[in-house]
């Protein structure tokens, strides 16, 4: 692109980059990222960096002295983030991050490039620019979690998929076909991909595509690529200590079919979908790319394939209500009916004044970015409350041996013994007495030294816990922030 539509872009271009590296230091836990999904890719990549570079051994610390797999995917992220810390000589929350800012750049060109493509530069330049100021798009785009490569892998798979429908070029065949399977090598739901590619072969030759082994290859391929998913479940039923891939656990709240419809569960849900992933202005784009595009046969594949996400987030509720990232799965398919209904509006008669889609762009820039930041503060800025783990972890790391095994409390996830740097257990102290104080003497039996928490996670723990430690064992360090129990000696 030329002139001032250039210039346009690529400040464009630069702001997605600007608003993805600003603090890219910020430790893995700011408010809208899964706090437990980061520290799982972050252990892992720890490591494959200390321990080897061993592939097929994704070991997380958060079951006593291990070995924990982490297989509910293939760890090609978390591999990657290893290598990073390799190359820039040590564990850095900027270099993990790196990565995925890397992958999210190339993940909106790719949508960039497919969008014009196969509806023009103007839809192409506002699917780029939606993706690269969405809130939701802006997070995941700093988070270590495997999202952005799963994205760029899903969009790669299509675009060269649809580019060897018209050029019939082997080298598109099988990137297309690779990067399927690196998408469902990430995230094994990603079969939803599957009748995307059939339907895009079905238009460009029809009936024909039965009578060549081709397309049995790629679709054999992709079927097999889940192999790794069966290796590791059968691995699983023979390690009581190792990660179960494909289970899910209710935990101590039931999710029920009803939930799917109760205000209290769906009404967050359309929230985070509409205001922070859409955003306000490209809530109203997209319905009208959606709802106007339907008789386009051009857009068929688009129906399928974000259909096919819906029937997915249905197949798999009880997860999709509680893990709401899973939306993530929208983004690239709603930033091309974003592109589409943006195309439609500009082409109306009111609308071919210069003055007028200049007024309209800044308004619609003005809005997205004012969104943009008012979610700012979850982000790029970590809550002190939050803080007050990593200097708990680092008082454990100056204190204990490195063989010492730790039980860390903070809410449910394994963040707090992400900063121990330490092998041990993550512990709810929300539980009532008489199922937390049989857990915790479990753990001492197998080895646990020292209880380390917040005090903001102490003080929400479940009424006696807190008299109950303090009556059996000693508080070795405590401050305002964080305390400290000797389990043994």
């Amino acid at each position: 692109m030329k002139g001032k539509a250039g210039i346009l872009f690529w400040g464009i271009v630069f702001g997605a980059l600007a608003v993805r590296v600003y603090h890219l230091d910020l430790p893995f836990m700011e408010p809208y990222n899964s706090v437990s999904r980061q520290m799982t890719s972050a252990t892992i990549a720890r490591n494959f960096y200390e321990h080897g570079f061993l592939f097929f051994y994704p070991e997380i610390d958060a079951n006593g002295p291990g070995p924990y797999l982490e297989t509910a995917e293939v760890p090609i992220v978390p591999y990657l983030i290893a290598l990073s810390y390799w190359v820039v000589g040590g564990v850095k929350e900027w270099a993990a991050r790196l990565v995925s800012v890397f992958f999210s750049m190339w993940f909106m060109i790719t949508v960039f490039c497919f969008t014009k493509k196969t509806h023009g530069i103007v839809a192409a330049v506002v699917a780029f620019a939606f993706l690269a100021f969405s809130p939701v798009s802006v997070a995941f785009s700093r988070s270590i979690q495997p999202d952005m490569f799963m994205l760029l892998s899903i969009v790669s798979g299509l675009y060269f998929f649809h580019r060897y429908t018209e050029k019939r070029k082997t080298a598109y065949f099988l990137i297309s076909l690779l990067s399927v399977v690196a998408a469902l090598w990430t995230k094994p739901y990603t079969l939803y991909l599957l009748p995307v590619i059939f339907l895009m072969a079905w238009e460009a030759e029809g009936a024909a595509i039965f009578r060549k082994p081709k397309y049995y290859v790629y679709f054999l391929t992709a079927f097999l690529s889940l192999a790794w998913y069966g290796r590791m479940y059968g691995l699983s039923q023979g390690m009581d200590l190792n990660y179960r891939t494909m289970v899910y656990h209710r935990g101590d709240s039931p999710v029920h079919f009803a939930d799917l419809f109760s205000p209290q569960r769906l009404l967050p849900v359309l929230k985070i979908f509409f205001l922070h992933l859409l955003t306000p202005v490209g809530t109203l784009l997209f319905f009208r790319g959606f709802f106007r595009g339907i008789a386009e046969r051009k857009n068929r594949f688009l129906y399928v394939w974000f259909w096919g996400i819906a029937v997915f987030l249905a197949l798999v509720w009880p997860i999709f209500i509680i893990n709401t990232y899973y939306l993530m799965a929208f983004l690239p398919v709603c930033a091309i009916f974003i592109g589409i209904g943006t195309r439609r509006i500009l082409e109306e008669p009111r609308m071919r004044k210069r003055a007028v889609k200049l007024s309209a762009f800044l308004v619609c820039m003005a809005v997205t970015l004012g969104t943009l930041f008012y979610y700012g503060r979850g982000l790029w800025a970590v809550p002190q409350e939050r803080l007050d783990l990593i200097e708990a972890g680092e008082k454990i790391r100056q204190t204990t041996p490195a063989n010492s095994l730790i039980v860390a409390s903070y809410g449910s996830t394994h963040a707090l013994l992400y900063y121990c740097h330490r092998k041990g257990w993550e512990f709810s102290a929300s539980k009532p007495l008489e199922q937390s104080v049989p857990r915790l003497n479990g753990m001492i039996q197998k080895g646990a030294g020292y209880f380390v928490t917040t005090r903001d996670n102490l003080r929400s723990a479940a009424e006696g816990f807190e008299a109950y430690l303090r009556a059996r064992y000693r508080a070795q360090d405590e401050n305002e922030r964080y305390v400290i129990f000797r389990l043994r000696g």
